[in-house]
């Protein structure tokens, strides 16, 4: 199905692609281009969005989507380029004689590139996981800093010493109650405004965090 375009274009000379066409890719580089990929939730974002929306979009509408200033869209919509997961597709004329890149996703490299072997898989979603958390509490910071009251927040940081098994029932504990309430509150409603919960339970080399053990919260 042709990619719909959104507003009026001009035709430009349409670029080579940067990206290798997934017939060439050994499992080495789809291993790396996944991983280019899923080492930062907003690129993963950005080609989901764009994939979702099934039509070519410029930098400008990529921000305002997914709140992004226009420095972060350029960046990595220049690293997606380069791995071959995002496309120039043309360009259009924009506000103030400005003219703009059109980009559009690039589903096929995407599938490709995240066909890796189980090892591999595991250490690229954790990667993506962490990532994600880490963009998550940066997001949150900004506006708990800009207004306490409007988010409320809670997060504590502890060091523990437990058996593999202590760690699985903690983790069967910890999810079944965030789950609960994530099927209670996991839908927009009166009064209810977006929040991130994050969760990890992780190793540790114990030197350095013996005395960590701190909670803090807007309401305490």
């Amino acid at each position: 199905m042709p990619r719909k375009r959104t507003g009026p274009t001009h035709k430009v000379k349409t670029p080579a692609r940067r990206g290798q066409q997934p017939s060439s890719l050994n499992e080495q580089q789809r291993t790396d281009i996944a991983r280019q990929l899923l080492q930062h939730p907003v690129r993963l974002r950005i080609v989901a969005w764009l994939a979702g929306q099934g039509s070519i979009h410029t930098q400008r509408e990529i921000g305002k989507a997914l709140s992004l200033s226009n420095a972060a869209v350029h960046y990595h919509l220049k690293r997606l380029e380069r791995a071959g997961m995002v496309t120039l597709e043309g360009m259009r004329p924009g506000p103030n004689s400005i003219t703009e890149k059109l980009y559009g996703s690039r589903p096929d490299v995407w599938r490709e590139a995240v066909k890796l072997n189980e090892a591999d898989r595991s250490a690229a979603y954790l990667d993506y996981a962490l990532a994600c958390m880490a963009e998550m509490h940066r997001e949150g910071a900004e506006l708990a800093k800009a207004d306490w009251q409007e988010h409320p927040f809670g997060i504590g940081c502890y060091e523990a010493y437990a058996s593999p098994e202590d760690v699985r029932r903690l983790t069967r504990r910890l999810l079944k109650i965030v789950e609960a309430f994530h099927r209670e509150h996991g839908r927009p409603g009166k009064g209810r405004q977006p929040v991130a919960i994050t969760l990890g339970l992780l190793g540790s080399g114990g030197a350095g965090w013996s005395g960590a053990g701190r909670a803090f919260s807007s309401w305490a």
